[in-house]
């Protein structure tokens, strides 16, 4: 069988304060490239092979895939799992390559096993990745694909921590609190070559400095959403949504992610509006970046000179991972 399991765009953490019992909250969607395309078969043992193709997949990806595999095969009865990698995400972009994979594996898993013959699905290996401890974004949009918001995590105003998934594994993934589709032109998703983001310690350290965020701010980053991005999605209007975006840049953790770039992320921005962007998202801890244009061929064709700079057009997945047999 083949599975694909798409990457996904992160907007922003919404609640970063201790001023509310919600804390967390994601903003993101599914793309439709990059993206894993996994095939699988039963085999002798649990196995999972990475071809040439995953040249951009780090050793921390991979050792976690491998893990997962084994532990949730553990709990089938299939012998034995050979998972071969024939597309991948790129590792600390800012795109989920891991839970991404991780949630692809999950659907392969359940295909060769009793529980998708009786009916059950993937799904409920959700919590076994040991991923949404800070953000369900990454695995419901694995899930629905479109464009979701999730419902944070409840744990009091005395919340111990803020982090990411890695730092604060094994709690509940959060519900879909809302979930939209978005269709109409492409998006453009730019990567400086060979830029990789802050991750592991790197990438707790950021959010140890910069939260808990002052209640003032997540109350205007909260306003921002409900005022100008919920209507831009329900309607579909795009000049609200790139105005509503550009201004969530400025605000939140988003604008110290912002400010842990390095030149090569700020200059690509720059290039981006200076060449017709709306507006030009970074993908959670980046260095991806996703700009939104009334013309993005234009934009891209403006841009294609530079040889340091990958770029894609691309659009929102509104599905999740799908397997065919």
């Amino acid at each position: 069988m083949t599975i694909l399991a798409p990457s996904r765009v992160h907007f922003g953490l919404l609640q970063l304060s201790r001023a509310h019992p919600t804390i967390n909250m994601g903003l993101g969607a599914a793309l439709s490239f990059p993206r894993w395309m996994l095939r699988a078969s039963r085999a002798e043992r649990h196995h999972l092979v990475f071809g040439d193709s995953s040249l951009g997949v780090t050793a921390d990806v991979r050792f976690a895939a491998r893990e997962f595999l084994t532990r949730i095969g553990r709990k089938t009865e299939v012998r034995g799992i050979r998972i071969d990698v024939l597309e991948s995400v790129p590792s600390h972009v800012g795109l989920g390559s891991k839970t991404s994979l991780l949630c692809g594996i999950a659907a392969a898993v359940a295909e060769l096993t009793a529980s998708a013959a009786s009916g059950g699905t993937w799904i409920g290996y959700r919590r076994h990745t040991l991923r949404g401890g800070a953000s369900g974004i990454g695995i419901n949009t694995a899930v629905r694909g479109g464009v979701v918001m999730d419902s944070g995590h409840q744990e009091g105003t005395d919340a111990p921590d803020f982090g990411s998934s890695r730092h604060r594994g094994g709690r509940t993934v959060p519900r879909i609190a809302a979930r939209w589709e978005l269709r109409g032109r492409p998006l453009l998703l730019a990567l400086a070559e060979g830029v990789t983001g802050p991750s592991g310690d790197a990438e707790q350290a950021i959010f140890d400095a910069a939260t808990p965020l002052p209640s003032r701010e997540a109350d205007r980053l909260a306003s921002l959403v409900l005022y100008r991005l919920i209507p831009a999605l329900a309607t579909g209007s795009w000049d609200l949504l790139a105005d509503g975006l550009n201004r969530m840049q400025e605000l939140g953790l988003k604008a110290r992610e912002w400010q842990a770039q390095p030149p090569r992320v700020h200059a690509l921005r720059q290039a981006l509006l200076d060449a017709g962007a709306d507006c030009v998202v970074l993908s959670s801890m980046g260095p991806a970046l996703l700009a939104l244009s009334s013309d993005p061929l234009r934009l891209q064709q403006r841009l294609r000179h530079d040889r340091s700079v990958q770029l894609r057009l691309i659009s929102v997945r509104n599905t999740g991972v799908r397997v065919w047999t």
